[in-house]
């Protein structure tokens, strides 16, 4: 049975955009939603005639913004490398095609970004205190004393997909992220007024590829 499952393993590729944001606990940060774009491929191992194994490696760019009122603005942009495995379910479609429904983990490793932060001039000289003004860009920091954000995420991960007769296909996914991204606590807290301050990814994407 297993040989003949291998024999009949599909390959893929596919590419496309995404929509990213950060989940916080309250509205404070805003997060508001980036746009990236992702390139991948997969396998995918037959179990029977409708259910298989898929899962493949993608490379995608996200992007994240968060404001403080009329304060600051933190825009961070990040290349990473997302590892989902999902268990499809395929629904032939009369002879056209099949709906593709799928579901199952993913993991996620960062491998680089920046962030962009703009400080909005603020008059409070009656009080004695300054605040910068501008913009400033840096690297995000993974490591060490002066880290930012964590490089690992990991979550749920689900697809919704037609493929045609001829291999062609689309998909939209959407990835739950369950992993704390800010490093620590502080990390991107602007009010100090939460007991708990942590960063979810969120990412809906949309792709067309073939399968061979």
């Amino acid at each position: 049975m297993s040989t003949l499952a291998f024999s009949q393993v599909r390959y893929g590729v596919v590419g496309g955009g995404n929509l990213s944001r950060l989940a916080v606990p309250d509205s404070e940060p805003n997060s508001k939603s980036g746009i990236g774009f992702f390139v991948g491929g997969y396998v995918d191992v037959p179990l029977n005639s409708a259910l298989s194994i898929r899962s493949g490696l993608n490379f995608q760019r996200i992007g994240v913004r968060n404001d403080f009122r009329e304060i600051v603005s933190i825009e961070r942009r990040m290349n990473s490398l997302e590892l989902p495995v999902h268990v499809t379910y395929a629904i032939p479609i009369r002879e056209a095609g099949n709906l593709l429904i799928g579901v199952g983990p993913f993991v996620g490793l960062q491998l680089s970004g920046k962030i962009k932060e703009t400080w909005e001039e603020i008059d409070v000289t009656n009080e004695g205190i300054s605040f910068p003004s501008g913009d400033f860009e840096s690297d995000i920091v993974y490591s060490g004393d002066h880290a930012l954000m964590n490089r690992f995420d990991y979550g749920i991960s689900s697809l919704l997909g037609y493929k045609f007769g001829n291999g062609l296909f689309i998909r939209v996914g959407y990835n739950i992220g369950l992993a704390q991204l800010n490093k620590r606590q502080e990390e991107f807290q602007f009010n100090t007024g939460q007991k708990e301050y942590k960063e979810n990814s969120r990412v809906v994407s949309l792709g067309i590829g073939f399968e061979f």
